[in-house]
């Protein structure tokens, strides 16, 4: 703890406090300021052994920071500060300790918003302690893991409970890095050289690019209230949104458009690509402050770092308001027959590349089977099948029978 600066006379009582000049001190080793007593001359003085507890040097830290007393300028730019993120456990010393005593010396609180977090707990669900044998060391977890994998797992935590560690979350994490990385190197050779048009005018965009699109807006605006509101987890919904629903529900549906160039036209073909790049642009700064190692990685090596040298210092990503809502209904339809598709196919042991001879989609309404219509070829050419019959029937969303 830090030293008392005192000493005493241990003749009349008199205490001697250190000069401000000499200050740090230790009474109970450095010579007192004077040779004997002020009071009654005695030269009987002993320095203090008692120590402050920790806070009393702790709760300084946002005046050490700031430059108190030291660098007027920067104490004037950066006190008081945002944020105070720490533990529940502390809330009535460190907490309490700061707040009082810097609001004491500068006349205001030292920062405007506190963030409390539980404690980690072993995979038992107990405090981490040598004598349970649960504790489990960051360094021990990075050594079979990427960091980024963990830093998914510590996001996912809730604020102010405790959060009990556990290794099939860094795992599923892991799987969820190497989805990312596999997902960019599909997109790499498409976007190769590429420079998007200042607006997707002129593009045919599809209805799946319009429901792909207004997903992205959607996650944009949950993500950027989540972490205005330091909700970690909504990295949860962002995961869910890249894996699911860009990974495997339309990076499955443009494919046909983006190989097959000479027969969906070059419109279309420019449009996939238009809504590959913006994807991948906004979704890798979306992921950067949960995953910032991968997600610079790939904005160099797949998106050739087009506005800087770094993802991290680009502008958080915002609506891009480009989805017709109406189309981006239509685009569900079918991102919905295309998966109903795919879970057939699986259900009845048939390779997903394989060729069947056709598939029989009923949807509930003839305003559903036109759009269904509408995008035949794109369905057909993602399920690989010879011919897409559309049926009104009633049924609940969408059937699929396939024909081998």
């Amino acid at each position: 703890g830090t030293p008392i600066p005192f000493w005493y006379c241990e003749s009349c009582g008199e205490i001697i406090p250190a000069r401000e000049e000499d200050l740090p001190v230790n009474p109970a080793v450095d010579r007192p300021p004077l040779d004997g007593c002020p009071r009654c001359g005695s030269t009987e003085v002993v320095g203090a052994t008692d120590v402050c507890d920790c806070w009393i040097d702790s709760s300084i830290t946002p005046l050490h920071i700031a430059g108190w007393a030291e660098d007027g300028e920067l104490f004037r730019r950066v006190y008081p500060m945002t944020l105070r993120p720490q533990g529940y456990e502390i809330i009535r010393t460190w907490l309490f300790y700061t707040t009082f005593r810097c609001l004491l010396l500068t006349g205001e609180p030292p920062f405007k918003e506190v963030l409390v977090n539980g404690m980690v707990a072993g995979p038992d669900g107990r405090k981490m302690s040598k004598s349970f044998g649960n504790v489990i060391e960051p360094d021990e977890v990075m050594a079979r893991y990427a960091a980024d994998a963990l830093r998914q797992w510590a996001a996912l935590a809730t604020h102010g409970e405790d959060y009990p560690f556990a290794w099939e979350k860094v795992e599923a994490s892991q799987r969820f890095l190497t989805k990312v990385w596999n997902a960019s190197r599909f997109v790499a050779p498409h976007l190769a050289g590429y420079r998007p048009p200042p607006s997707p005018e002129g593009l045919e965009l599809s209805p799946i690019d319009h429901w792909i699109l207004l997903r992205l807006d959607e996650a944009i605006r949950a993500a950027t209230a989540g972490l205005d509101a330091y909700r970690f987890t909504a990295f949860a919904d962002l995961r869910e949104f890249f894996w699911h629903e860009l990974c495997d529900h339309y990076l499955e549906a443009a494919k046909p458009r983006l190989y097959e160039p000479a027969l969906f036209g070059r419109p279309s073909h420019e449009a996939a690509k238009f809504v590959l790049y913006t994807l991948f642009h906004a979704s890798l700064r979306l992921l950067a402050p949960f995953i910032p190692f991968i997600t610079e990685e790939i904005y160099h090596r797949v998106l050739g770092a087009p506005d800087g040298d770094s993802i991290h210092l680009l502008r958080w990503p915002e609506p891009l308001g480009i989805a017709d809502p109406e189309e981006a209904r239509a685009g569900e339809l079918i991102k919905d027959v295309i998966a109903e598709g795919r879970r057939q196919k699986s259900a009845r042991r048939i390779p997903l590349p394989a060729r069947v001879s056709a598939l029989t989609v009923a949807v509930p309404s003839r305003e559903e089977a036109e759009e269904v219509r509408r995008c035949a070829l794109e369905i057909a050419k993602t399920l690989n099948a010879d011919e897409v019959r559309v049926t009104v029937g009633d049924v609940k969303g969408v059937a699929v029978e396939l024909s081998p």
